[in-house]
């Protein structure tokens, strides 16, 4: 397998993504931090952290080809019929819908409202 593939580029864009934007709904969610956004407020809560996992993402993928930017090597994946995907696919639809209320709820309904 080669070290730097398309998968891994892939894995590790996925994962350095994913920090980024759970840092930045951090740092949206906190009080009146519109009002004082600048870089010493975005450096410990977005910028560190996503460099920090890419770092992990690329150190990981040095030590251990085969498992990605993962520390761990992936484990088996379960065997899964075409009648349980549809329930995987409605209960994941379900939980999409369940994400995007409270979303608007938390986080879109209050900032309206000042």
């Amino acid at each position: 397998m080669n070290k730097w593939s398309k998968g891994f580029w892939a894995d590790l864009a996925e994962r350095v993504g994913a920090v980024f934007v759970y840092s930045l709904i951090t740092l949206l969610t906190m009080d009146n931090v519109l009002e004082r956004v600048n870089f010493e407020t975005l450096w410990p809560i977005v910028v560190l952290p996503t460099v920090l996992s890419l770092l992990k993402g690329l150190l990981a993928n040095l030590k251990d080809p085969a498992s990605g930017a993962s520390l761990l090597n992936p484990p088996p994946g379960p065997v899964v019929t075409e009648t349980e995907r549809g329930a995987i696919d409605r209960g994941l639809g379900l939980l999409l819908l369940v994400v995007l209320v409270a979303f608007i709820l938390i986080v879109l309904i209050p900032a309206v409202r000042v």
